[in-house]
């Protein structure tokens, strides 16, 4: 998991051309967390996506999931209205 923070807003379409991502949520605006297999790859390539583009990284960080907060993640969910 990747994620990543922008001064300006960015469209999700522009990071859906990042190679290796699988899926890319954004919980704000500029805010985003992609999921994906190669973490570093993701962000040298989010790094040069932010050159190209003239775009400010506000934050950048990567974090490995391990089987109990997957597990949590997967049984805990907010009750239905």
């Amino acid at each position: 998991l990747v994620t990543v923070v922008f001064k300006e807003s960015v469209e999700v379409a522009l990071l859906q051309h990042v190679t290796g991502v699988k899926a890319i949520q954004s919980p704000a605006i500029g805010s985003f967390n992609i999921e994906c297999e190669e973490a570093e790859l993701v962000k040298k390539q989010l790094l040069q996506l932010s050159i190209e583009q003239n775009l400010n990284i506000v934050s950048l960080q990567s974090q490995t999931r391990n089987l109990e907060s997957i597990f949590k993640s997967l049984t805990t969910s907010s009750p239905a209205s």
